[in-house]
């Protein structure tokens, strides 16, 4: 990816499937930004998966990007599928995986498999996930990057969920490094705006620029 830092999905996976129930989602990510190269980058993506069964789940994503010279450009299909291990507070922790696969439209770009470990624990009130991730490029020359990401949500009202999210880099197969600062951090709320409507919105800013800039973070989710 030109911009491997903003390319970070901005969301947390929770390691649960709705059997029966087709999701349409729309993910959006806008970056504000000290660097021209950056600024006014948008990525979004359109996805549309069903409940198989009560233990996997399987959709397709269409991914767009604005660059921040203006330009608009259809980038990437994802084939996803979220499996659940265990049952909702059935053991001490929650597990399950999310498997994705990716076909950039740029035939220069190498196809990708990604692999993630979902892990949550609710505490009291509050919800903690976190993803593992694994990402392996398609290519003989190229590493495997290792990344997670992490939400802590307080569920007090169904429908109005305040958490904080964190999104980072752990490096890549020739070289780990787990001490390296979060690339992505910052506040996040949840709610349903109307039946199986819910939005998620957040703004997650990196640690070298402040709080003026940052990831303005919009997810919508329609179940059905």
């Amino acid at each position: 990816m030109a911009l491997p830092t903003l390319a970070i999905a901005k969301k947390v996976y929770s390691p649960y499937v709705d059997e029966g129930e087709w999701e349409v989602e729309m993910q959006n990510d806008i970056i504000r930004s000290q660097s021209a190269v950056e600024d006014g980058w948008s990525k979004h993506q359109l996805e549309l998966s069903y409940g198989v069964n009560s233990f996997w789940q399987t959709g397709v994503y269409l991914v767009f990007e604005r660059m921040a010279n203006g330009e608009k450009k259809y980038t990437q299909t994802k084939w996803q599928n979220l499996l659940q291990w265990t049952e909702k507070g059935e053991y001490w922790l929650d597990m399950g995986a999310y498997i994705e696969y990716i076909w950039p439209t740029d035939a220069s770009q190498p196809q990708v498999f990604e692999f993630k470990l979902l892990l949550e624990k609710q505490v009291a009130l509050w919800s903690n996930t976190l993803n593992l991730i694994l990402k392996q490029p398609m290519s003989q020359v190229a590493a495997t990057a290792f990344s997670y990401a992490w939400r802590s949500q307080y569920q007090s009202n169904e429908r109005f969920k305040p958490g904080f999210e964190v999104y980072g880099v752990l490096g890549s197969s020739s070289q780990v490094d787990i001490f390296q600062p979060p690339s992505w951090a910052g506040p996040t709320l949840s709610f349903e705006l109307m039946h199986d409507l819910d939005i998620d919105v957040g703004w997650l800013v990196r640690p070298k620029e402040g709080l003026a800039y940052g990831d303005l973070k919009l997810n919508l989710e329609y179940e059905f």
